[in-house]
């Protein structure tokens, strides 16, 4: 696998994690600008900032998983997903404020040598 399909399936893992985040920012948090008894609840949540940069976030990254895909196999790209969670979780508990447990830990740690080995064939 080149450096450049490398940093493309990273950027799109990237992104999509940080997606994650401000979508989960945006489920806890109510827009004070819109008046919420004219709009439907999912209205109302597209219309959150928060949410509209997780999707903006997750489109970003769909371009670079097209880009990515059209380079190397799905079947080696798709595992560098679990990047994804790792990332994930480290995001959380930074800029989120979760706790991350030691179980959390060792099953992220599972699913990176997992990934190593996938990486290696």
């Amino acid at each position: 696998m080149s450096i450049k399909s490398l940093l493309l399936i990273f950027i799109s893992v990237l992104l999509s994690a940080s997606g994650q985040c401000f979508l989960k920012m945006g489920a806890v948090r109510q827009s004070p600008i819109i008046n919420i008894r004219l709009c439907p609840s999912f209205i109302l949540a597209l219309l959150n900032p928060y949410v509209m940069i997780g999707l903006v976030l997750y489109l970003l990254s769909a371009l670079f998983w097209i880009k990515a895909l059209g380079l190397v196999d799905l079947s080696l790209a798709y595992p560098f997903i679990a990047v994804g969670i790792i990332i994930t979780m480290v995001f959380s508990a930074f800029f989120l404020g979760e706790k991350i447990t030691a179980m959390r830990i060792a099953g992220t740690l599972v699913i990176a040598l997992g990934l190593v080995l996938v990486a290696r064939s």
